[in-house]
C-alpha cells in the first residue's frame, strides 16, 4: 500500500517531468521555426525573388540573370510527383517534396554558374539551372 506522502511525491515528480518535457518541446519547436524562417522571403531585404517551378525533369525558368552584388533568391515550387532539389555552388535547397514550395538564398556569384538537381541521374536528364552574370 502506498502512503499519501509517496503518492504526492510521485505526482510532483510526474508534474515536474511534464514541465521539463514541454520546455524541451517548446525549445525545439522554436529552433525549427527560426531555421525555417531563415529561408523565408519576408526575412530578406533587397534581393529580387525569382519564382521557379519544377515539372517533370525541368526547372522553369531554367536561368536567372544576376549581378555580383545581388543574391540569387529562388522561390521553388515542386509541381512534380517526385522529390527534387537544387544545388548551386556551395548552396543547397534541401529536398523539395512534391507539392512543396521553398524559398532559398543561394548567395552571390561573380561568374556564370550552373546548378542542378542532385537526385540520381536528374542532372544528366536536363535538370540544370543557370546563373548568368548581367553585362
Amino acid at each position: 500500500m502506498t502512503s499519501p506522502r509517496t503518492a504526492s511525491t510521485r505526482r510532483s515528480n510526474i508534474a515536474a517531468w511534464a514541465v521539463v518535457a514541454l520546455l524541451v518541446i517548446a525549445s525545439v519547436a522554436g529552433a525549427l521555426v527560426s531555421h525555417a524562417r531563415a529561408g523565408d522571403a519576408r526575412d530578406l531585404s533587397g534581393p529580387v525573388i525569382q519564382e521557379v517551378t519544377i515539372e517533370g525533369m525541368r526547372f522553369s525558368p531554367a536561368r536567372i540573370e544576376a549581378d555580383a552584388s545581388t543574391p540569387v533568391v529562388l522561390k521553388i515550387t515542386n509541381n512534380d510527383d517526385r522529390n527534387h532539389d537544387l544545388k548551386i555552388g556551395s548552396h543547397y535547397s534541401g529536398i523539395i517534396a512534391p507539392g512543396t514550395t521553398v524559398v532559398r538564398d543561394f548567395g552571390t556569384y561573380s561568374t556564370n554558374t550552373q546548378g542542378w538537381c542532385t537526385m540520381a541521374s536528374h542532372k544528366s536528364r536536363g535538370m540544370v539551372y543557370d546563373v548568368v552574370m548581367a553585362d
